[in-house]
């Protein structure tokens, strides 16, 4: 049972943030959270409620993020097999990967420089935006409302879900070319 919890006024800094084994393990951040790494293993959850600054986070399968207020990953946020985030409030950095089964629900706004997804669930209802390069692989998006925006997109195998989305919102703020209707279409690179 490892757990460190930052409060609201609080601050952390550190050069490693992590937790060696899963269940129940939890960093809980209502503070400043500021480390060079951040490395949870399997079971673990991260929830943030303040300021996370780190170079990279590393997590094993079956953890958790849910970030209700803002949190910079100066290098690479890496999101295995079996991940959850949850994203209320914001995410930025360079680069965000994202592997089998994992599930991502954008509620805010997601901003990296490359975005990669691999077999990925994601249900986004604001922001998701790649300022280089986005490349999504047998990914499902599930959009309720929001967009999806990058200079370069690649998609392979994948569907868009548009559940009350105006389409024409959708791709003025895309500058991808691909078929998107009301039902399940696939995507087209």
């Amino acid at each position: 049972n490892s757990m460190l919890t930052v409060m609201d006024k609080g601050s952390v800094k550190a050069e490693e943030v992590s937790f060696t084994d899963g269940k129940p393990a939890a960093i809980r951040n209502w503070g400043v959270l500021a480390a060079n790494r951040i490395t949870l293993y399997s079971g673990a959850t991260l929830y943030n409620k303040g300021t996370v600054t780190c170079k990279g986070i590393t997590i094993n399968s079956d953890t958790q993020i849910v970030n209700d207020n803002r949190m910079e990953v100066e290098e690479e946020l890496r999101l295995p097999s079996g991940f959850s985030l949850e994203n209320n409030g914001e995410i930025h950095g360079r680069r965000m990967e994202a592997n089998s089964k994992a599930v991502i629900t954008n509620n805010g706004i997601i901003g990296f420089e490359t975005v990669s997804l691999t077999n990925t669930i994601v249900n986004n209802t604001c922001s998701m935006e790649a300022t280089g390069t986005f490349y999504a692989n047998g990914v499902t998006f599930n959009f309720i409302q929001g967009y999806l925006k990058s200079s370069q997109m690649k998609f392979v195998n994948g569907t868009f879900n548009l559940t009350g989305v105006r389409c024409w919102k959708l791709l003025r703020k895309s500058t991808c070319r691909a078929l998107i209707s009301t039902e399940q279409a696939p995507m087209l690179p």
